[in-house]
């Protein structure tokens, strides 16, 4: 028998983590089944006043950066997943078609962000959600992690940023109250060892920013070692969010190998395509999973960094773009497999 006819899905409430500005909380994930998904729903108040204004500018990937780091770390030191809220928000767009997650629709609670600014103070409801992927996505068993060992502990931590950060006003007082209410996704662990999933490979997404230093053309090193499935970036110049800029970018390994080099503007078409909608602002995705439908392609098209010399994308910047002062930034999204020795 093989796994999928040996298991079933389990789809359970975990914890609630309440809103505390600038503190983070953390929680151990119960030690049951194969490990899947972890997801944090947020649900609160934000207060926003204002002698004169009636509404308030939302923020770059606001309401999703409240987070301002999300993690899943294992107590051998292993990080799962470490991004900010806006990370997560870019890989599970990324990860999706037509993802809804982000839009707001009458009579829905799913998501919302209002923005209204009062002189006693408006109350705007703000709800979302994101995913931590621990299995690389909804059919495969690659990536689970075995739970139900009194040796293997993981641990999820959100950050809570401030509540100003979801808006560019700084003018604005405004107080915001909730909770993270977190969710986990696991499957039945089979009697039998032989009807387990392979569990050579971690499924690891990791973020980090490097400064985008001029106009022309950018290098950027991409470290090397584990297997890429997909690379998002998030282009900030004068500290917003920029894809006009952008002219063109290439990905180049082992020195001479280029198997990518397009148009910014080709690139941006090719997202549209493939995931049913425009990404945010900035956005340019390298996905080397894509086969036809998001996130369920196979192997093809993975590279294999371990393999290689060099690995390194290319930023190429228009000449007349404003560059301001130390908020010239490429954030990137890494989605990788790590083999288990």
């Amino acid at each position: 028998m093989s796994f999928v006819e040996k298991t079933r899905q389990n789809i359970l409430p975990l914890t609630t983590l309440s809103y505390e500005s600038g503190v983070e909380k953390s929680y151990d994930i119960s030690r049951v089944g194969f490990l899947s998904k972890i997801t944090l729903r947020f649900s609160g108040n934000l207060k926003c006043k204002h002698a004169s204004k009636t509404t308030f500018e939302k923020a770059f990937c606001a309401p999703f950066n409240l987070a301002k780091r999300t993690k899943l770390v294992l107590n051998n030191g292993v990080s799962l997943w470490n991004t900010s809220g806006m990370g997560a928000y870019l890989q599970n767009l990324a990860t999706k078609y037509d993802s809804k997650m982000d839009m707001e629709a009458e009579g829905s609670r799913c998501f919302r962000f209002g923005n209204k600014v009062s002189t006693t103070g408006a109350d705007n409801p703000i709800d979302f959600s994101i995913d931590l992927k621990v299995a690389t996505n909804d059919r495969d068993a690659l990536g689970l992690v075995m739970l139900q060992s009194s040796q293997v502990v993981a641990t999820v931590h959100v950050e809570n940023d401030a509540p100003g950060v979801l808006m560019t006003d700084t003018d604005i007082e405004s107080t915001l109250t909730g909770n993270w209410y977190i969710t986990v996704e696991h499957f039945d662990i089979p009697v039998n060892v032989q009807d387990w999933p392979a569990l050579n490979n971690y499924h690891q997404v990791l973020e980090d920013q490097q400064p985008i230093p001029a106009t022309g053309s950018n290098r950027f090193t991409i470290p090397r070692g584990n297997t890429y499935m997909r690379i998002i970036n998030s282009v900030l110049l004068n500290g917003k969010p920029n894809s006009e800029d952008v002219e063109r970018l290439s990905l180049k390994y082992n020195l001479t190998s280029e198997p990518y080099n397009i148009y910014a503007l080709d690139l941006l078409s090719l997202q549209r395509t493939r995931y049913g909608r425009d990404l945010p602002e900035g956005v340019f995705v390298w996905d080397f999973d894509y086969q036809g439908v998001v996130n369920l392609g196979m192997h093809r098209d993975f590279v294999y960094s371990g393999n290689i010399t060099e690995f390194d994308q290319y930023l190429h910047i228009a000449s007349g773009a404003e560059l301001g002062s130390n908020n010239n930034k490429l954030f990137t999204v890494r989605d990788m497999l790590v083999s288990i020795q």
